[in-house]
């Protein structure tokens, strides 16, 4: 029985570490802000190519 919670132990911290890993992780950039300016550019893109369409016709 000793062995199970070992391995339950085990595979909960195993668990935990992954769960948690990448909050402990320090970012070197602001990731949101790039997001950002990624769906700004494809946003802006994508109107652009709705306005040609629709100039066709």
């Amino acid at each position: 029985m000793i062995e199970f919670w070992g391995a339950t132990l085990v595979f909960f911290v195993l668990g935990a570490v992954m769960f948690l890993w990448p909050l402990w992780q320090k970012s070197e950039h602001d990731h949101q802000a790039s997001r950002d300016a990624l769906n700004k550019a494809f946003y802006y893109d994508r109107v652009e190519e709705i306005q040609s369409e629709g100039a066709e016709g």
